[in-house]
């Protein structure tokens, strides 16, 4: 099992990812750098860092109630420890998401959490905290078409690229949201899946032998992930947690720009707010780096704000959210609940065995 920093490929994309943060300070003007920095406003940075602080806390709210409506108790301090390592997991190695699910589902086993019902958890945590941000994408894509005067426009290519971008976020965030709300929904998806499945396991002997396996998880993660939906009160404030959360995200990119004195315009923070989110779900170099940066100070610049301030709040706003949280994240892992690669695969092992 390989480990993702010892790969060549997390090192060349990342050194990739800086050289474009170096390339951007290099094409500036340093003496506006340096003039911006001098007049940056303490109160505002101050607000932006609070606004970073109380979002990764309503993540941390979001995981409590789910696991609370599962049936389950955990410390304050363990949800707010998992849900943190979890999500910035996933800027070290996004994948989907994927990376930060395996982590959450890890760390809430090794808390004596069930393995149905980790995963049950696991996954309408990460609608509430990732579907959002898909919501968010298409809303950046209307106001960008609003906004879109380039002559490629005018010729309908780039409207059907939005239009169908649209659509398919759109559709996924609903269909995400029904197959968890709804069961009807999610047996309508195992048979369609089944249906497929079924040909393949007659054909390849291992699919075969893992049939019998798949359907038992796939009726413990039913009934755990029913057993949250039920709870309609606890679903609620998870809810109320999540919007909360990309509320305060938002706000630590406003201010950011604020503490730089650029009052920007609120359509074009969404735009860019968007985007940042659109590469952060797509980048293949770690957290993003160098093309978040590189793409938000482009779209901003390219609306008319000065190109020094612009990359100045969108570095503060990246040093807020994304680097200060992935240091504490990985500090908490590395000290309450680092193990060896062999230790942990053991683990898992012995968690699927019990289940």
């Amino acid at each position: 099992m390989k480990v993702f920093y010892k790969s060549k490929r997390f090192w060349i994309s990342l050194f990739f990812g800086l050289a474009i943060i170096w390339y951007m300070f290099h094409k500036s003007n340093i003496y506006l750098i340096y003039g911006n920095l001098r007049d940056l406003s303490i109160s505002w940075a101050s607000v932006s860092f609070i606004c970073s602080v109380l979002s990764y806390v309503c993540i941390a709210g979001v995981l409590y109630s789910l696991v609370v409506a599962s049936g389950h108790y955990l410390k304050l301090r363990d949800i707010f420890n998992i849900s943190l390592i979890s999500t910035v997991a996933n800027y070290a190695l996004h994948a989907a998401g994927l990376s930060g699910l395996a982590i959450k589902i890890y760390l809430m086993l090794k808390k004596n959490i069930p393995p149905s019902k980790t995963l049950s958890i696991s996954i309408v945590h990460g609608f509430f905290t990732v579907a959002i941000a898909k919501f968010f994408i298409v809303v950046g894509i209307v106001v960008f078409y609003t906004h879109y005067t380039i002559e490629a426009a005018r010729k309908g290519s780039v409207q059907w690229t939005i239009a169908l971008l649209g659509s398919g976020l759109f559709i996924t965030f609903v269909w995400v949201g029904l197959f968890i709300i709804s069961r009807t929904i999610r047996h309508a998806t195992w048979k369609a899946i089944m249906f497929i499945y079924d040909p393949l396991s007659r054909k390849i002997s291992w699919l075969a032998r893992k049939k019998n396996q798949l359907e038992t998880a796939f009726s413990s993660f039913d009934e755990s992930i029913t057993l949250i939906v039920k709870d309609s009160k606890r679903l609620f404030q998870a809810s109320v947690y999540a919007i909360a959360d990309w509320i305060l995200m938002f706000e630590c990119l406003r201010t950011s720009f604020l503490a730089v004195h650029s009052n920007v315009d609120l359509d074009v923070l969404v735009i860019g707010f968007c985007v940042s989110l659109f590469i952060a779900s797509i980048s293949i170099i770690p957290g993003g780096v160098g093309l978040m940066e590189g793409s938000m100070v482009s779209v901003f610049y390219y609306f008319g704000v000065q190109y020094e301030k612009a990359l100045i709040a969108v570095i503060l706003y990246r040093i807020f959210y994304y680097f200060i949280p992935f240091v504490t994240g990985t500090v908490i892992f590395i000290l309450n609940f680092y193990s060896p690669l062999e230790q942990i695969a053991g683990e898992v092992d012995q968690f699927s065995h019990k289940s």
